[in-house]
Parts: C-alpha cells; sequence; structure tokens
C-alpha cells in the first residue's frame, strides 16, 4: 500500500521543496489565523518541455504537491478551496492538499483520529508552529487505532457506492445523463471517503471530489491509474465526474453523448472494484498489526 509520509531528510535534501513550503506558509498565514503546519506528504513530479521551434526544449520543470494539516484559530467559508487556488496561483512550481482543522476540535477526536494526527504530526516536517499557541492534542496516553472502525465505516461507504452504481446502470432515460454522473460522483466520493479512513485513520472534512481523490492518492495509485488526465477525452471525463452534484439545480435534461456516460461509468465500477481488493488487503494488515 502506498503511503507517502514526508520526512525531514528528504525535505533537507530538496531545496526547492523547502521554498514551496515556506512560500505555502506565508500564503496560509496571511489568509487565516494559524496555530501549526505540518507536511505530512510530498510529490515531486518533473516533465520535459518540448516545442516546434526548439527554444527551451529539453529542459526539464519541476512541481510539488504537498500535502498539509493546517491547525488554525478561526474559521472562513470555503477556506481549503481558496487557499489552495492562492497557494496554485502564487507559486508557480506549488500545488497544496490541504487538512485544514480548528484547534478547538482536537478535544473531540475519535480514537482513529487521535492516531492519525499523532502519526502525522510525528513523521512530518515542522513547517510552521506558532510557539505561543501551540496545538495541543489532548492525549493522555499513546493513541491506538482500532481496525474494527475503520472496517465497519468502509463496509458502510462500499454498500452505498455499490447502490448508487447499480442504479446508474439500470437508468434508461434519454437525456438524463447529468443524473448518472451524478451518481457516479457521489459513488466514487463515498469510496474515497472509505480509502482515506482505511489508509489513514483519517475523515476529511472537506468534499469536493477532486480533493478527495487528489488526497486518496497518497493511499493508492488507482486515482492516477484510473482517472487521469493527460488525454483531452480524459479531461473531459475527469470533469464530467468531478462537477459538484449540486449542478443539479439549474441543468437543463439534454443529450450530452451516451459514450462518454458509458465509459465513464466503466472507470468507476474499476475504481470501486479494485479498491475493495486493495481495502481487504489493506484492513487485514492493519487488523494483523
Amino acid at each position: 500500500m502506498k503511503n507517502s509520509y514526508a520526512n525531514r531528510e528528504s525535505h533537507n535534501a530538496i531545496p526547492e521543496l523547502t521554498t514551496v513550503l515556506n512560500q505555502s506558509s506565508e500564503v496560509i498565514r496571511q489568509f487565516i489565523t494559524t496555530s501549526a503546519i505540518y507536511c505530512f506528504a510530498s510529490k515531486t513530479e518533473t516533465a520535459t518541455i518540448l516545442n516546434a521551434f526548439g527554444n527551451e526544449s529539453g529542459k526539464t520543470a519541476t512541481s510539488h504537491h504537498i500535502y498539509l494539516l493546517v491547525f488554525i484559530e478561526e474559521t472562513k467559508i470555503n477556506a481549503t478551496a481558496d487557499l489552495a487556488d492562492l497557494i496554485a496561483g502564487t507559486i508557480p512550481n506549488g500545488r497544496a492538499t490541504l487538512l485544514l482543522h480548528k484547534t478547538t476540535s482536537l478535544r473531540h477526536l475519535t480514537a482513529n483520529q487521535k492516531w492519525c494526527f499523532k502519526h502525522m504530526v510525528d513523521n512530518s516536517i515542522d513547517v510552521y508552529v506558532n510557539n505561543t499557541s501551540p496545538p495541543y492534542l489532548h492525549l493522555d496516553k499513546e493513541p491506538v487505532r482500532k481496525p474494527e472502525l475503520s472496517r465497519a465505516y468502509w463496509n458502510d461507504r462500499l454498500r452505498i457506492a455499490n447502490t448508487y452504481l447499480e442504479s446508474e446502470r439500470q437508468m434508461e432515460v434519454w437525456g438524463m445523463e447529468c443524473v448518472q454522473h451524478s451518481m457516479l460522483h457521489v459513488a466514487v466520493e463515498q469510496v474515497c471517503l472509505g480509502i482515506i479512513e482505511v489508509v489513514l485513520g483519517y475523515h476529511p472534512n472537506h468534499y469536493a471530489l477532486n480533493y478527495l481523490l487528489d488526497l486518496c492518492s497518497i493511499c493508492t495509485t488507482l486515482p492516477n491509474e484510473i482517472f487521469p488526465r493527460t488525454t483531452q477525452e480524459d479531461q473531459l471525463l475527469y470533469r464530467l465526474l468531478t462537477t459538484n452534484f449540486h449542478t443539479l439545480r439549474h441543468a437543463k435534461c439534454n443529450f450530452h453523448g451516451f459514450t462518454y456516460t458509458e465509459l465513464l461509468s466503466k472507470r468507476c465500477s474499476e475504481f470501486i472494484e479494485r479498491a475493495q481488493i486493495e481495502m481487504a488487503n489493506e484492513l487485514e494488515r492493519i487488523t494483523t498489526v
């Protein structure tokens, strides 16, 4: 199971990552009152620049996708998405997935959430800590993970996902592709939430599907394998899947192309089937540790 937690040694070895983390910290702290920022995972991608005129051709461009656990002193509506957009717009080679949690919420954590936060903090890069008001996890003893809670949560998510998927397959109403896409959206969302609980012991408080898929990508390779964004067709299918289902409030029931809907349905089915196998193995692993 892929679980790419960052560490201080790799941080020190990549100066560009240090710059991205420091710049991201500045953006976050200017936007919202912050107690601490921890980088618990990162991914570095390198692309070769090619163009028809030869200038710059052959050079490489490196980008960093960082995963930050951020403890905050206040709340702002849509802060998770707004901060991600600010970081992407401010730092040319940086992108961030943020886990925002108010420090007062740390008093009311489940056993698995305590284990998750303790594990993230202990195995992360300390990007920023406010020494006058650092976060406190309220731990009277070393947290112990409870696999049975993860198993029950996963089973519930899987049942809901399969119900939506089966209902989508049975739809034969012309012009209702937008409804089918929304059903697939919910099915994949449920599986993402289950994967994140099983692998990380974490319950997100932000539910945009592109966000959940990004978070899932440090748990498993399935999101990148099944929902790539390489070709124009890939990008179209990804947009159809991740569009917020609340857009149904204003949707027009027009025919959008059954071929794309059928292809998207097949990809979602593969995602759920393969996730079921991976999570069964992961649940077996954490139960026997």
